[in-house]
């Protein structure tokens, strides 16, 4: 079995490397009885802003179907830097991203490490996110949190593996 996970990582990760194209990515995912299966995720999103350009996808997790909150994480590159864009909500639904509102959207760069975010209690940011347990949209204006410098939009959709 763990041969298998490794085999598939593998193969996800050439595809990305090797110009897999597209922006449809293999991931592996626990299946029901602890066996493993791979199916595709997908990822389109733009920013603008302080970063600017498409996220060039390289995978995604989503929390289990069933979950007490839906959390996505979507990873990427624009330009040369390192990118995550973590989602989350505690159900299905359409959301203001506000300070006082339970959804929320942060974006991380991994170096230099930065980090945008909005809704759920945090200083800035605003937009809206749509959400079910295997796709979703957000259009939000993120603010940078912790002196990461102005603001990054952040537009797009997924759609889970």
């Amino acid at each position: 079995m763990i041969r298998l996970v490794g085999m598939l990582c593998l193969a996800a990760f050439l595809a990305a490397a090797c110009g897999g194209g597209g922006s449809t990515v293999s991931r592996t995912t626990p299946a029901p009885g602890g066996g493993a299966t791979s199916a595709p995720g997908r990822a389109s999103i733009q920013f603008s802003g302080t970063v600017s350009g498409d996220l060039g996808f390289q995978g995604m997790t989503c929390q289990p179907a069933g979950s007490a909150n839906l959390l996505i994480s979507i990873s990427g590159t624009t330009g040369s830097a390192q990118y995550t864009i973590d989602i989350g909500a505690p159900r299905a639904g359409s959301y203001q991203l506000s300070t006082e509102g339970p959804a929320n959207v942060e974006l991380q760069q991994s170096r230099p490490s930065q980090r945008w975010s909005a809704g759920l209690g945090q200083a800035g940011g605003s937009g809206s996110l749509t959400i079910d347990e295997r796709s979703g949209q957000v259009n939000g204006e993120l603010a940078g949190v912790q002196g990461a410098p102005g603001t990054v939009r952040v537009q797009g959709s997924w759609t889970c593996p």
